[in-house]
């Protein structure tokens, strides 16, 4: 059985993703701590934060018509250090890079 491609607009993938992240946020409410970790919960609240600025990105890109600064753009949430970098190489227009921090 072949599945078929279902085109969703950004705004609609938005409202449900916006709707999820109420759900967890009472979860995590509702389990007062108790039952998970507190570094469990402060990943899942930093995943609710970059979700959050994805959700505002996507309402201020699609519906306002916004231009996102680049300040503003995020390429990863597991490596926040990721940079666009545009090289100007022959069939390579754009690289993602991560740079080391030492200490």
């Amino acid at each position: 059985m072949v599945a078929e491609k279902i085109f969703l607009p950004p705004v609609f993938i938005a409202d449900a993703a916006d709707t999820f992240i109420g759900r967890v946020r009472v979860t995590l409410q509702s389990t007062g701590g108790g039952t998970l970790s507190i570094g469990i919960a402060s990943a899942i609240e930093c995943f609710i934060t970059h979700a959050e600025r994805q959700i505002d990105q996507i309402h201020r890109r699609v519906i306002l018509g916004e231009k996102i600064p680049h300040g503003e753009k995020v390429f990863s949430i597991f490596e926040e250090h990721t940079e666009w970098i545009s090289k100007g190489k022959a069939g390579v227009p754009v690289e993602l890079e991560v740079y080391a921090i030492w200490p």
